[in-house]
């Protein structure tokens, strides 16, 4: 039995699931094209204040439905933690552990420099700086 979309019409108050089943309602009613249509027009009238996520509309209908420079941004940033998401799961064990490796010799060689500079002496601060002044002259 098919969903008449009109028994779930979507309003401001309606949560992203609505929405997109409502979405998925009328691609199998009316096709793709005049689901289009009548969806955008639907979300249009929801009014800037709607319950429902952009992003989580337009990543399960495929639409984009906003160019407003907010709305722009959150797609933008999560396009990029899907990226990285994406990144880190195609990367094979072997590589994920010298990453990781990686990272945290880093992490140990920054954090050994950084503790050296806190608990030096001001004779060895003189020493360092005299060092630097001479290679540097």
């Amino acid at each position: 039995m098919k969903l008449n979309p009109l028994d779930i019409l979507p309003d401001e108050k309606s949560t992203s699931d609505q929405w997109i089943a409502f979405w998925k309602a009328l691609v199998t009613v009316y096709g793709k094209v005049s689901a289009q249509e009548a969806f955008v027009q639907r979300w249009a009238r929801r009014g800037t204040n709607g319950a429902a996520d952009v992003v989580e509309v337009q990543t399960g209908t495929g639409l984009t439905l906003s160019k407003d420079l907010i709305q722009s941004v959150e797609s933008m940033g999560h396009n990029a933690v899907s990226y990285i998401g994406g990144f880190f799961e195609t990367m094979a064990t072997g590589t994920k552990v010298i990453f990781y490796l990686s990272i945290g010799i880093g992490v140990v060689l920054v954090g050994g420099i950084v503790i050296r500079v806190i608990t030096m002496s001001a004779e060895d601060a003189g020493v360092v700086a005299g060092t630097a002044a001479k290679a540097f002259a």
